[in-house]
């Protein structure tokens, strides 16, 4: 019996947190969006002045 109430209480975490995060990741992405727009894409080089993956730039 301890061992359905641990498996019970494991599959009600993980819904939980499955839940909550999905609302939260929806709101944030209605809210102020989670992806830089195509203007803002490169913000590594501008801020920094170096690509972090210079491996996946195309075209150079």
């Amino acid at each position: 019996m301890s061992l359905v109430a641990q498996i019970l209480g494991a599959l009600v975490c993980i819904a939980w947190v499955l839940g909550s995060g999905f609302a939260t990741f929806y709101v944030i992405d209605k809210v102020i969006g989670l992806r830089a727009t195509e203007e803002e894409k490169g913000l590594d080089e501008t801020e920094f002045g170096v690509s972090a993956y210079p491996y996946m730039e195309t075209g150079e």
